[in-house]
């Protein structure tokens, strides 16, 4: 593939908003992002485009890759107790796995479905907060913290409830992969 068209469709994945799913889920399979490498695109409930589903699951796309790290790392995930499948896109550019969430973390990935950020485990806070930034707001969204309280609160100009959560719940339609909207398009030189 020409270089300068792949450098403008990897601009255009760099520009993709990471998903809740990649935010609130991913982390219950006991990995922060950042070990996924630069590889990681987004996570996602499932994929629109694929007839089987798989309940209580979450589809990570990655960026294939022939490096010998991004090799070492496809081994390990599909080493991992929690692998369901995997499968190609775009003519092999990316690549979709498949993982059960950890049958521990049922509950909180069932509390993360319906919003109750703030309700999910000790233990899920932990992995949910591994390789965060500073600046990052998922502290403040797991304690449900009064300065995340009052800005909302100020923002919004409403009163919160006693036990309201400070951070949207996940709208199922964004959180599934659609080959279709993806901004990436498959080129015909390769």
């Amino acid at each position: 593939m020409d270089i300068a068209i792949r450098k403008s469709k990897m601009k255009e994945l760099n520009k993709i908003k990471p998903t809740k799913t990649t935010e609130f889920i991913l982390p219950l399979l006991g990995k922060m992002k950042q070990w996924y490498g630069p590889w990681l695109i987004n996570a996602y409930l499932g994929d629109f485009n694929v007839d089987h589903k798989y309940p209580n699951s979450i589809s990570v796309l990655m960026k294939y890759s022939g490096k010998n790290n991004y090799f070492e790392k496809e081994e390990k995930m599909i080493g991992s107790e929690h692998f369901i499948d995997s499968y190609d896109l775009f003519k092999g550019e990316f690549v979709m796995y498949i993982f059960r969430i950890p049958e521990e973390f049922l509950p909180d990935y069932n509390l993360i479905m319906k919003g109750k950020y703030s309700q999910v485990s000790d233990e899920a806070k932990k992995l949910l907060l591994l390789g965060r930034g500073t600046r990052s707001p998922m502290p403040y969204i797991l304690e449900r913290h009064p300065k995340m309280v009052s800005y909302w609160e100020t923002e919004l100009n409403v009163k919160f409830e006693k036990d309201q959560e400070v951070w949207s719940i996940i709208n199922i339609e964004e959180e599934f992969f659609d080959k279709e909207t993806f901004p990436y398009e498959e080129s015909v030189l390769g």
